[in-house]
């Protein structure tokens, strides 16, 4: 026996009983008040939503749009409760119609024909017990961070403690009008006590290039007795122009001349562990600061080599006003 599927009047009606068993539920007190006065009681909770009752029975919303050339049910929408097993089944409805779409899209949907109080709140622990949404985009889990080491919140001497890292390439020209480019390296050395960052250009990859870079910076910011620094292993798989960078900090040349180096000024050189760059967030997140503000400022303009050190200076100096306001603050 063939059974016909019920046709559109008879689906309205069907759900219009399920809305009026819903609200006679959940509203009992309004359509009460509705039915003996004609306006709910202004001490009720929903009074400032000027309820009515349509030929249907419905509870709906009131308002100010009965002259707007809208559908009616988008102008006056039926009324739900947040905690009724209809409403989670209409919001299951619109998610699965809009292909699982995210929470504002769905509530827009609703809007046209509901009003659901607490609507926001509820389509969003729907849509984070969807297993199809969930599984599209996993929520990554919350570690719990470490605590900090004793150099970064103990008082101590600017740069006394600090870190150290490479940012690059920069292409330098000879002249202003030069087609001749040469490469150039920054170097950014960052206290751990203070959040005070230095600044300086290399000219090249080299060892002697690094040395010139602490020479300066120790003749400017006095002798350190602690510098930090990424492990040359983390740059293993470095995009191409970071490959003679890679080189450079890993090679086993570079790292002794620089051991002897600190050993004999009475500065120890820490080395954070390989593949963990999250060790080294203080001065990666100096570098990206500083790259962000040359990226702003020069684009793809390529500037002289003294050109781009003034520049660095004046980076240099806007983010240490930067970290003295937030440190005031």
């Amino acid at each position: 026996m063939i059974v016909d599927s019920p046709s559109a009047t008879e689906r309205s009606r069907a759900m219009n009983c399920l809305l009026k068993f819903a609200q006679a539920r959940d509203f009992k007190s309004e359509l009460k008040d509705i039915a003996e006065s004609k306006q709910v009681s202004s001490r009720g909770r929903l009074s400032a939503l000027n309820l009515f009752t349509d030929p249907a029975g419905l509870l709906r919303v009131g308002g100010r749009l009965i002259n707007v050339p809208i559908a009616f049910e988008q102008k006056h929408p039926i009324i739900l409760a947040p905690g009724n097993p209809l409403t989670l089944l209409i919001i299951a409805h619109e998610h699965n119609k809009l292909l699982h779409a995210g929470c504002q899209a769905v509530m827009s949907s609703l809007k046209t024909r509901y009003w659901t109080l607490s609507c926001k709140t509820i389509v969003k622990k729907f849509i984070k017990k969807c297993m199809k949404c969930f599984r599209a985009q996993p929520m990554s889990p919350e570690y719990t961070m470490g605590n900090l080491p004793f150099d970064r919140v103990s008082p101590n001497g600017p740069f006394l403690t600090c870190g150290v890292d490479y940012a690059g390439l920069f292409f330098v020209v000879e002249k202003s009008r030069s087609r001749s480019v040469s490469k150039a390296y920054i170097c950014i050395f960052v206290c751990f006590a203070t959040n005070t960052v230095h600044i300086e250009l290399a000219r090249d990859i080299s060892t002697n290039a690094f040395f010139n870079c602490l020479y300066r910076f120790v003749s400017r910011r006095g002798k350190c007795k602690n510098i930090h620094s990424d492990n040359g292993t983390n740059f293993v798989g470095a995009r191409n122009e970071l490959k003679e960078l890679g080189e450079l900090l890993k090679s086993r040349e570079f790292q002794e001349s620089v051991t002897d180096f600190l050993a004999n000024e009475q500065v120890t050189w820490h080395m954070i562990p390989s593949h963990a760059p999250n060790f080294g967030s203080l001065w990666e997140s100096a570098v990206k600061s500083a790259k962000k503000q040359l990226k702003i400022v020069i684009g793809e303009t390529r500037l002289t080599f003294e050109e781009l050190y003034t520049l660095l200076t004046q980076v240099e100096a806007c983010l240490n006003l930067s970290s003295l306001i937030t440190n005031f603050q």
